[in-house]
C-alpha cells in the first residue's frame, strides 16, 4: 500500500515532458526516486520565461507582440538581463528534460513500449504545439492588432470590429508556414525525445565514459561554441527557422543541454557530465558565477565597440548576433561559457536550499504541487502577459516615453519586476484553472 501511494504521489508531480502513463512490470525494479529540486528548478525556469519576455515591451531584446509606447525602445539594464539569462534558462530547460525523457525512453525500452512512450509525447507536446498555433496564435494577432493601445477596435463599430476581428484570424491561419509561439520548445523535445529511441544503450555508456574525460568534456563545450558562432553567420540570433519557429543560433546550446541531462540519469548524478561539480556553498558561486558573466558582458561590448569604431552600444549589439566577426564570435563563447558556469552553480543551489516539494495550500484547504502547473502556465503565458501588458499601457495613457511618468518612477527595470511578477502568478493560476477544470486537457497537460 505504500508503495502504490509513492507511485501515485511520483505521478501527480510529474514533469510536464515526462511519460507517466507507462507502468512498470517488474516488482523488483525501484523507481528512480522524484527529484524535487529539479521541479523546483523548472517552476523557476518557467517563472524566469515569463519574466524574460515581460522585459522585451519595455526595452529589452528578442521578438514579442507587444511593444509599450511609455518605455524607450532599448534599456541596457534590460538588455543586459535578457542576455544572460538567454545563456542557460532554455538550456536549463532541456537538461531538465533530458533527465526525465532519459528515465522514461530506459523505462520503455525496458518493458518494450516504445510506441506508448511515442504516442505520449506526441499527446504531450505535438498535439499541444499544433493547437496553440493554430487556434491560440490567431485569437492573439486578433488581441494585439484589434484591441492594442494602437488597435482597430477602438475606431470602429461594434460590427467593424468583429469584421476586423474575423479578417485578422483568418489571415493568420492563411499566412501559416509553421509552429508559432514559445511551443517552439514543445516541437523540438519531441524530435530529441523521438530521437533519443534510436540510439543504443551501449553508446549512452561510453560518451559518460568519455566525459568523465577532462578533455573530451573540453573539446565538446569549444565544438557548441564553434558551431554556434559558424550557425550565426546564415542565422544571427533572432532570426527564426520559420517551419519551428526556431533560433537556429542557439540550437548547438540546446541539443549538449539534452544531452547531458538524458545521460545523467544514467548515474543519478546531476554534475557528473558538466563542468563544475556539487559544491558546499553554491548560493555564493551562483552568484560570483551571474556576477562574472554580467561583467564579461560588460566588457564583451565595450571590445566590441572598439572593433567597429563606434560609440553606440545597440550597433555593437547588432553585430554581436552573427556573422563572421571578431563581436559575434565573442558573444559565442560568452553565451557557452556562461552556461557552462551558471547551470552547475543553479542545479547545487536548488538540490542543497530548494529540495522539498513547493506546496500551496488551496480555499478547500487542500495541498497543490505548484510544480504539477508549470506546463500549464508555459503554454499559456504569452496570452496572459499579452492580456496584462496591453491592459497596464492603455491605462497609463501615454502615446510616447516623454508623455510618460511612469518611466520616471520605476524606470525599464522596475517595471518588467512589477509586470512580470503579475504574469507570473497570473499564468500559474491560469494554467491551474485550466488544468482542473478542463478533463481532456488535464489529460493531455
Amino acid at each position: 500500500m505504500a508503495r502504490k501511494s509513492a507511485d501515485f504521489v511520483n505521478k501527480k508531480a510529474h514533469d510536464p515532458t515526462e511519460a507517466s502513463s507507462v507502468k512498470a512490470t517488474k516488482p523488483n525494479f525501484r523507481k528512480p526516486a522524484r527529484r524535487a529540486d529539479l521541479d523546483n528548478l523548472r517552476i523557476f525556469l518557467t517563472a524566469l520565461v515569463i519574466v524574460h519576455h515581460t522585459a522585451i515591451p519595455y526595452g529589452g531584446l528578442g521578438n514579442w507582440k507587444f511593444r509599450s509606447r511609455c518605455f524607450p525602445p532599448l534599456s541596457i539594464a534590460l538588455a543586459v538581463f535578457n542576455g544572460v539569462d538567454q545563456t542557460f534558462f532554455m538550456g536549463g530547460f532541456f537538461f531538465v528534460s533530458g533527465w526525465f525523457s532519459g528515465i522514461g525512453v530506459e523505462r520503455a525500452t525496458r518493458e518494450g513500449t516504445l510506441s506508448t512512450f511515442v504516442a505520449n509525447r506526441f499527446k504531450r507536446l505535438v498535439l499541444p504545439a499544433v493547437l496553440y498555433t493554430v487556434a491560440v496564435n490567431p485569437f492573439l494577432e486578433v488581441m494585439v492588432e484589434g484591441y492594442g493601445p494602437d488597435g482597430f477596435a477602438w475606431e470602429s463599430s461594434p460590427m467593424g470590429s468583429l469584421s476586423f476581428s474575423a479578417t485578422t484570424f483568418r489571415a493568420s491561419l492563411s499566412n501559416f508556414v509553421g509552429i508559432r509561439g514559445p511551443v517552439w520548445y514543445c516541437i523540438l523535445l519531441a524530435i530529441f525525445d523521438v530521437s533519443a529511441i534510436f540510439v543504443p544503450p551501449w553508446s549512452m555508456q561510453r560518451l559518460v565514459t568519455m566525459l568523465r574525460k577532462h578533455g573530451f568534456m573540453l573539446s565538446l563545450w569549444i565544438t557548441t561554441i564553434i558551431a554556434s558562432f559558424v550557425i550565426r553567420v546564415s542565422y544571427p540570433a533572432g532570426r527564426v527557422f520559420r517551419p519551428l519557429n526556431l533560433q537556429p543560433a542557439y540550437l548547438p546550446q540546446y541539443m549538449l543541454a539534452y544531452t547531458l541531462g538524458f545521460v545523467s540519469q544514467e548515474t543519478q548524478d546531476l554534475h557528473a557530465n558538466l563542468p563544475l561539480g556539487a559544491s558546499k556553498f553554491p548560493l555564493p558561486r551562483l552568484i560570483c558565477a551571474l556576477v562574472c558573466s554580467i561583467l564579461a558582458a560588460g566588457v564583451m561590448l565595450y571590445i566590441s565597440a572598439i572593433h567597429l569604431s563606434t560609440s553606440d552600444p545597440a550597433t555593437a549589439m547588432q553585430a554581436m548576433t552573427g556573422g563572421f566577426n571578431l563581436p559575434a564570435f565573442l558573444y559565442a563563447s560568452w553565451n557557452e561559457a556562461s552556461f557552462a558556469v551558471i547551470l552547475p552553480s543553479l542545479l547545487a543551489t536548488f538540490t542543497t536550499y530548494l529540495n522539498k516539494p513547493f506546496l500551496l495550500r488551496t480555499r478547500n484547504n487542500q495541498f497543490v504541487d505548484v510544480a504539477r502547473y508549470s506546463y500549464a502556465a508555459f503554454l499559456v503565458h504569452e496570452s496572459t502577459s499579452l492580456f496584462l501588458e496591453m491592459l497596464i499601457d492603455i491605462n497609463m495613457g501615454c502615446s510616447t516615453p516623454e508623455s510618460s511618468t511612469v518611466v520616471d518612477m520605476l524606470g525599464p527595470f522596475g517595471m518588467t519586476l512589477c509586470v512580470g511578477g503579475l504574469n507570473v502568478l497570473a499564468s500559474w493560476n491560469v494554467g491551474f484553472l485550466l488544468v482542473e477544470n478542463v478533463p481532456w486537457l488535464r489529460a493531455m497537460l
